[in-house]
């Protein structure tokens, strides 16, 4: 299989006291939106990892990029510099846990979503922990 690289656009630049280039990471999403499904007052397309090609859930069509590993690739590939990950099963389990512990049981989504307003809940911080945190709109 060849190799290529990617041009760096010059608004990129490197991290503050590192050598190298940043990584661009490719988008794991089709070229062309297909199979959109509409859910929650959002639409939604399907994303595939980026090593393999194995489906890997949805994004929404709104974000404007989307990078997605399967657990077995993310297992065997090295750390991507400058990120930190946490298996979405990982995850889940973590927050799961945290609604048994704290409510006896799991909590509905309108109940999350009162719930995730309290910035001093610790269910609130372990859902803070995640990147993708701030891109999820409550209403």
């Amino acid at each position: 299989m060849a190799s290529t690289t990617q041009p760096v656009p010059d608004s990129v630049t490197p991290t503050p006291g590192t050598t190298t280039s940043p990584i661009l990471l490719p988008d794991s999403r089709c070229r062309v939106q297909r199979n959109v499904v509409s859910h929650l007052g959002r639409n939604w397309e399907p994303g595939f990892c980026a090593n393999c090609g194995k489906p890997g859930g949805y994004f929404d069509t709104a974000s404007n990029f989307a990078f997605y590993l399967c657990v077995p690739c993310s297992e065997k590939l090295p750390p991507i510099e400058g990120t930190y990950m946490v298996p979405d099963e990982v995850f889940f389990q973590k927050a799961l846990e945290e609604q048994a512990e704290k409510y006896g049981r799991e909590l509905t989504g309108p109940e999350l979503v009162e719930v995730l307003k309290d910035d001093s809940n610790s269910l609130t911080k372990l859902c803070k922990d995640r990147q993708d945190f701030n891109q999820i709109k409550m209403s």
